[in-house]
């Protein structure tokens, strides 16, 4: 992953547009990221899991990963010059 350019900042430490946002997406995509890879994880260890559990695990995981990625569309519209948060392709079904 490249990195973006620094926001230009203000003399009070906020954004070119005097708002913070650029960072508060910043933090909130982190934070985001954590919950959607522990998801993940989750998932893929759910594997080894009957069908009958793993079915039923299976719901709250997608709506986990569902909520992460409406939050990352709202972060894209927020600070829509960070690339990063683009919403990312679903993993194909198991």
């Amino acid at each position: 992953m490249t990195a973006s350019p620094v926001p230009a900042r203000g003399p009070d430490g906020a954004d070119s547009n005097g708002t913070g946002l650029a960072d508060l997406a910043h933090d909130l995509q982190n934070a985001l990221a954590a919950v959607k890879g522990h998801a993940e994880i989750v998932r893929l260890r759910l594997a080894a899991v009957p069908a009958a559990d793993r079915t039923r695990l299976d719901r709250p995981l997608d709506a986990i990963v569902d909520a992460v990625d409406q939050a990352l569309a709202v972060l894209a519209a927020l600070a829509p010059e960070k690339p990063y948060y683009r919403r990312p392709p679903r993993p194909p079904a198991s």
